[in-house]
């Protein structure tokens, strides 16, 4: 049988006292239990009120919180010469072709995120095996194979929240951390919150969240008292 922590056995007796908890007490709880030896993530994690079958409830949304909840990512553009000035202007970090290619090859250089525009696909090849070992081999499902590389990078740079249902009609997503203030923390919350319910409620009848619950990396999860935001 799996040993819990103390740890988790203090935050689970302070969850037997009550069912819901209000937002500004649910992240007290998670902030002053947190013990562990590096900076845990607070998690947002809903079941939505939707058929997550619908080809709408599939999309990738994405929102800009308040306050960022990742680093600034180093971005490569590979792409065709003619592109050069615009994603430089965009803030990309590197941006090539050929020579690109190569300094990945030669693990000369460094990135996060490689975006590339539909004509440089046959050119991955070439680096296929390498990208995917590193998890960064671009894709249209991620939204890093694009025509649009303005309005991507951007949205890498700035640090939006991507979020979709899962197929249960569960959405999980990282709204800070311990080490942000509980007020940057409910603002961070409340910005997902209506994104959702604006992005959602014409799919559905009624209220579109059934259930919220917040934890961190460590923790049980504390449910929220819905009321609060009705």
């Amino acid at each position: 049988m799996r040993q819990r922590s103390k740890r988790y056995k203090k935050i689970k007796n302070i969850l037997a006292q009550k069912k819901n908890f209000k937002l500004i007490d649910a992240i007290k709880i998670l902030k002053e239990t947190s013990t562990a030896h590096f900076i845990e993530s607070i998690e947002f994690h809903s079941n939505l009120n939707i058929n997550p079958k619908h080809s709408i409830n599939k999309k990738k949304k994405y929102i800009l919180l308040p306050y960022r909840t990742n680093r600034i990512l180093k971005i490569a553009v590979l792409t065709k010469e003619n592109n050069f000035n615009l994603a430089l202007s965009a803030k990309a970090d590197i941006v090539g072709n050929q020579d690109l290619i190569e300094k990945i090859i030669k693990k000369e250089i460094f990135f996060d995120i490689l975006i590339a525009t539909p004509e440089m696909i046959p050119e991955l090849t070439k680096i296929g095996k390498i990208l995917t070992l590193n998890r960064k081999m671009p894709s249209l499902k991620k939204g890093t194979i694009t025509e649009d590389l303005e309005n991507t990078i951007n949205r890498f740079k700035e640090g939006k929240v991507t979020y979709k249902a899962d197929k249960t009609g569960i959405i999980h997503a990282k709204i800070g951390s311990c080490n942000f203030k509980t007020l940057e923390l409910i603002e961070n919350f409340k910005t997902f919150y209506f994104s959702i319910k604006k992005d959602y409620s014409n799919l559905t009848k009624g209220n579109i969240f059934k259930t919220i619950y917040l934890c961190t990396t460590l923790s049980p999860a504390i449910k929220l008292d819905l009321s609060e935001f009705n």
